[in-house]
C-alpha cells in the first residue's frame, strides 16, 4: 500500500520516464458507493503487468488507495 506522497512520486517518475497514461488499455472497472475499482495492462521492462487500483470512500472523500501490481 503507497501513501499519497509515495503515489505522488512514483507518478511522476513514470511521467517523466515518457509513459503515456492516454495509452493504457483499460480494463475491469466498478464502482459502488463505497468503493472505485479500475485495472490496466502495462508494459515494463519487457513485461505485461496487471495494475489494480481500488479507492475506498469515507463520507464522501478518498480514504484508502491501494494498488496492486501482478505480472500477467
Amino acid at each position: 500500500m503507497e501513501i499519497k506522497d509515495d503515489w505522488q512520486i512514483t507518478s511522476q517518475k513514470q511521467i517523466d520516464q515518457g509513459m503515456d497514461f492516454s495509452k493504457l488499455k483499460i480494463g475491469e472497472t466498478a464502482e459502488t458507493n463505497d468503493m472505485i475499482c479500475w485495472e490496466f495492462l502495462r508494459n515494463k521492462d519487457g513485461m505485461d503487468i496487471r495494475v489494480t487500483n481500488v479507492y475506498l470512500i469515507k463520507d464522501n472523500k478518498f480514504w484508502r488507495h491501494i494498488i496492486n501490481r501482478c505480472p500477467v
